[in-house]
């Protein structure tokens, strides 16, 4: 049985005799082209032999600070060029880097540090939220050192180790080699022609594994990686608006942001002539939300590119071409050094076009769950037909089609994607039940459209306790993503005949009596936000004018029809307060109040 490694002398994965490390790779690539842009950040520039001299003089930093091959370095990580600065400077100092997003709440925060037994922090700018436990050393970005340390590093060790949501109620660190992030690309060059004329955009969070593939993409190949802030993120004309300034050629997105992105994009016409390559990943695709952008672009230039992946397999583990003749979004064939079998519940292989659990075997498989050793040995599977070897139990469900493709069909436990993040919703429910009004809870994913699934939970409490308190208790304990759209409050919950925990039926929303929207409204093509008061009234407000004073956005953003939809989600939230659906027509505090 395969045990936990240690982190210094960690088990070889398969191809790790091939030479060179992260940080080898990106010093050569200074050597190569010194004055060509590697990163982008706003209006921010920096070359590749600037970046391999401020990463360098941060590790001799690091070494006199007493960070040695193997160790834990936790990485404050924004999104800008100062992160990968210290990202660098990690993996040089012979240590792995862990992402700390510190948008994420103080609790999980110090549950990873504590969980990873840093004993490092290096700060790039963004500091912690209140309230995070550490009593180790912080190390400020530009800090520098006196000479370059001894780095006796091999493509084996640890470069970095992602928390993903555990089902257990708290996050596990998945363990990822350089030589696992190596032969991804060596794995998929072929496939995309990578080029050193390529712009990459960074879009996700440097806590989710899509961002390995965007920044190292980029930097393994002598391109530039553009570093997309949190705020253009989040706005689809922002960031349609960086696709085009900078000539982004390879754009990573979860299928749910892309559908919007797509829409800004077909609606205002915005030219991308550079886009060469969108790769979907993170979450199942669903063809209908792709009409638009097929109708204008075609699906030859750029193309488009489904690919399945786990953090635990590197990111990436299948990929299939997207053609607009298709009828159904397969995840297509595995990587060229990867394998995947389909096995029944016997671990027995599944006949073809049998549903059965996805194993991947191959040179993507991780080192395993940092100090988890007894769920490492159950998940990561010795592999009889690669000596030394290991599989990877994934618990997602797909099945082989006739042409030998893959077909995914979901979890075979409860574990969802949601905006391209793995959820446990056993990790919300205990989140939920640490409220001592709390007596039971169950998160699922609301029965309705399949473009925009929701979290909801059910909650039996005690007394005194609202949905709004319980979503303030969550905030307090977990990343936005693991929030409820929808918390809904229940006298128990309903059990099915074999005592499993029965799905949700849908809610019953508010009257809209009065607020019904014609379609020309609907499709007026504008985009709008849904904005909060302190006394949990909602309005739907023309996002580009000022929100009103004494208001706030709760973060929902889209169209007027969209924005009322998300409303009546959240209706049962509001309890018995008014809703007031600001029109466009009159968006002033004569807004129109419609009471339940």
């Amino acid at each position: 049985m395969w045990t936990e490694p240690d982190l210094r002398t960690g088990p070889q994965p398969p191809d790790s005799n091939q030479p060179g490390t992260l940080h080898d790779a990106l010093d050569a690539q200074a050597r190569a082209t010194p004055d060509a842009t590697a990163l982008i950040s706003g209006t921010s520039r920096l070359s590749y032999r600037e970046l391999a001299d401020r990463s360098s003089r941060l590790a001799a930093h690091l070494y006199e600070r007493g960070v040695r091959r193997g160790d834990l370095v936790g990485l404050v990580a924004g999104r800008d060029v100062d992160t990968v600065v210290g990202m660098l400077a990690i993996l040089k100092a012979g240590a792995g880097y862990v992402p700390l997003d510190p948008n994420y709440p103080a609790a999980r925060l110090s549950f990873i540090i504590g969980d990873a037994r840093l004993r490092w922090l290096v700060f790039t700018g963004a500091g912690l939220p209140p309230g995070v436990g550490f009593d180790g050393q912080s190390v400020a970005v530009d800090a520098g050192g006196s000479g370059p340390p001894p780095l006796p590093v091999t493509p084996a060790d640890t470069a970095y180790v992602i928390y993903t949501s555990g089902s257990t109620g708290q996050p596990r660190g998945v363990v990822v080699s350089h030589a696992h992030v190596l032969r991804l690309f060596r794995a998929t060059a072929e496939r995309f022609q990578f080029r050193p004329s390529d712009v990459w955009s960074v879009f996700h969070s440097f806590s989710f594994d899509f961002s390995v593939w965007e920044l190292w993409g980029a930097l393994l190949h002598g391109g530039a990686a553009v570093l997309v802030d949190y705020d253009t993120s989040r706005s689809v004309d922002a960031f349609a608006e960086l696709l085009r300034d900078h000539h982004v050629s390879m754009l990573s997105q979860t299928p749910f942001a892309f559908y919007s992105l797509a829409r800004e994009v077909v609606a205002e016409a915005v030219e991308l002539p550079a886009l060469r390559w969108v790769v979907f990943g993170g979450e199942a695709l669903q063809l209908g939300g792709l009409a638009e952008w097929l109708r204008r672009f075609g699906d030859d230039r750029p193309g488009l590119m489904n690919m399945y992946g786990i953090t635990e397999t590197t990111v990436h583990v299948t990929a299939q071409r997207v053609r607009a003749t298709d009828r159904t979004a397969g995840i297509g064939r595995p990587l060229a050094d990867l394998s995947v079998e389909l096995q029944r519940t016997d671990g027995t292989a599944a006949a073809a076009g049998e549903p059965g659990e996805i194993v991947v075997a191959g040179a993507g498989v991780t080192l395993g769950y940092l100090n988890h050793p007894a769920l490492t040995a159950a998940r990561f599977l010795p592999d009889p037909g690669s000596p030394g070897g290991r599989r990877y139990r994934s618990g997602d469900v797909a099945r082989w089609l006739p042409d030998g493709t893959l077909s995914y069909l979901g979890r075979r436990d409860r574990q969802v994607q949601l905006r391209g993040f793995r959820i446990e919703p056993g990790e919300v429910e205990a989140a939920l039940r640490t409220h001592p009004a709390v007596i039971d809870a169950a998160v699922h994913l609301e029965p309705g459209d399949v473009a925009d699934p929701r979290l909801l939970a059910r909650v039996v409490v005690r007394t005194g306790a609202s949905p709004a308190e319980l979503r303030r208790h969550l905030a307090d304990r977990l990343p936005a993503q693991l929030l409820p759209r929808q918390i809904r409050l229940v006298d128990s919950i309903a059990l099915t005949p074999n005592g499993k925990v029965a799905s949700p039926t849908p809610a019953t929303g508010p009257s809209t009596k009065g607020t019904k929207m014609t379609d020309d409204e609907q499709a007026d093509g504008r985009e709008y936000l849904v904005v909060l008061n302190d006394e949990e009234q909602y309005s739907i407000w023309d996002a580009a004018k000022p929100v009103p004073q004494g208001w706030h956005t709760d973060g929902y953003r889209g169209s007027k029809a969209a924005c009322l939809a998300h409303i009546s989600d959240v209706w049962t939230d509001l309890r018995p307060r008014s809703l007031r659906v600001a029109m466009e027509s009159d968006q002033s505090q004569q807004a129109a109040a419609h009471d339940r």
